[in-house]
C-alpha cells in the first residue's frame, strides 16, 4: 500500500468484535486534494451505516479511530458529543450490545445492502450514571472483561488450530496406510 496516502474507512475495515482492520486487501486509499472535514481525529467513536451483506453482520457496529490520515467515509457515522455527560468509551460499550444492534437490524432498511441512519442509531435511549468517576469505572470493568475473553477466545483459536492440525495429520497417516488396524 502508498504510504502516506490517507485511508477512506469503509463497512469492510470494521470487525464484529467492534474494532478497525486496515489489510492490504481491505484497504483503500485516497488520491488527492483532502478536504479537512473528511479527516477523522484518532479517538473519534464512528459507526456502520451501510452494510452490504445482508446478515447484517456489522451494521450498528462501533470502532474507534486509532491513527491519524484516516478519512469518512458515507456509509460511516461518526459520533460527535454535544457535551461531555457521557464517556466516549460507555457509549460504545452500548452500541455493542445485543439490544441496541437487534434494535438497529430491526429497523433497516434496503433490500441487499441494508441500511440505518443517525435518527434511528439516535432513537435509542439508555440509562447511564450521571456521576463521571462511576461511568469510568464501570468502562475500567468493562475493559477488563473484555481483555479477558479476548485472552480466553485466543487460547480456543490456538487450541482449534492445534485440533486441525491433529486431524489433519490423522488423515494423512490413515490414507497414506501408516495407521494399520
Amino acid at each position: 500500500m502508498p504510504v502516506g496516502k490517507p485511508l477512506v474507512i469503509t463497512p469492510g475495515n470494521f470487525t464484529e468484535d467492534g474494532k478497525l482492520s486496515f489489510t492490504e486487501k481491505n484497504s483503500k486509499r485516497f488520491r488527492g486534494e483532502v478536504p479537512q472535514a473528511f479527516r477523522f481525529d484518532v479517538g473519534d467513536l464512528v459507526v456502520v451505516i451501510t452494510d452490504l451483506p445482508s446478515k447484517m453482520k456489522i451494521l450498528g457496529k462501533p470502532a474507534f479511530i486509532e491513527s491519524e490520515n484516516v478519512l469518512h467515509n458515507q456509509r460511516i457515522g461518526r459520533v460527535l458529543f454535544l457535551n461531555d455527560d457521557i464517556e466516549k468509551r460507555l457509549l460504545y460499550y452500548y452500541l455493542m450490545t445485543d439490544s441496541f444492534l437487534k434494535n438497529i437490524k430491526s429497523s433497516a432498511t434496503g433490500t441487499m445492502v441494508k441500511h440505518t441512519a443517525p435518527k434511528r442509531i439516535l432513537n435509542n435511549a439508555f440509562r447511564f450514571p450521571k456521576n463521571r468517576k462511576q461511568q469510568q469505572s464501570v468502562v475500567e470493568s468493562l475493559d477488563k472483561i473484555r481483555f479477558e475473553t479476548s485472552g480466553i477466545q485466543s487460547v480456543g483459536w490456538r487450541k482449534h488450530s492445534g485440533l486441525d492440525e491433529l486431524k489433519r495429520s490423522i488423515l494423512q497417516k490413515a490414507f497414506s496406510g501408516e495407521i494399520l488396524n
